[in-house]
């Protein structure tokens, strides 16, 4: 329950958030119940927000320590959901697994390492908030403000070309 009215809560403050043309970004385990919640899925149809996942993997989570079932520093998966307002944060996190690794299964104490973001993730949000910045300072607005064109110009600012084929 205090989950539960937490996240209720922060939902306002992404309302909040949109309503002011300013930017929010939630991370949860891709599969945590609190992507179920009414009051997610209100803010997830907000236009301009995107609901993704990223894999831990892709910026570099892995064992702390070696035991029975791993080496240490070998790849964990820890799939996260993300939801967010920011086009450019979208761009550095919506990063599904690869592959080219096996995942060690999160048991015993290497699930407790996983508890804080690996420093790449860090990292990256980092990114998503400067190159977000940028488009702001350029003049770009959010995307549920912008037509479809402009929506064009302002990814192709942030997505790769060949990306960007694929979405035309």
């Amino acid at each position: 329950k205090a989950a539960e009215v937490h996240l209720r809560f922060v939902s306002q403050l992404y309302q909040d958030q949109i309503d002011g043309g300013r930017y929010f970004r939630q991370g949860h385990p891709r599969w945590a119940t609190s992507w179920s919640l009414r009051c997610t899925g209100k803010i997830s149809l907000q236009p301009g927000v995107a609901t993704f996942h990223g894999d831990q993997c892709q910026y570099e989570a892995e064992t702390q320590f070696s035991d029975s079932v791993s080496e240490n520093g070998s790849p964990i998966l820890k799939p996260t959901g993300f939801m967010t307002s920011s086009w450019a944060m979208f761009e550095e996190l919506n990063k599904p697994c690869r592959g080219g690794h096996v995942h060690v299964p999160l048991m015993g104490g290497s699930a407790s390492a996983c508890q804080e973001y690996p420093p790449p993730l860090c990292n990256a949000i980092c990114r998503g908030v400067i190159k977000q910045k940028a488009l702001d300072q350029e003049g770009h607005t959010m995307a549920g403000s912008c037509s479809p064109r402009q929506l064009y110009a302002l990814m192709s600012k942030i997505i790769d070309e060949p990306t960007m084929k694929k979405i035309k």
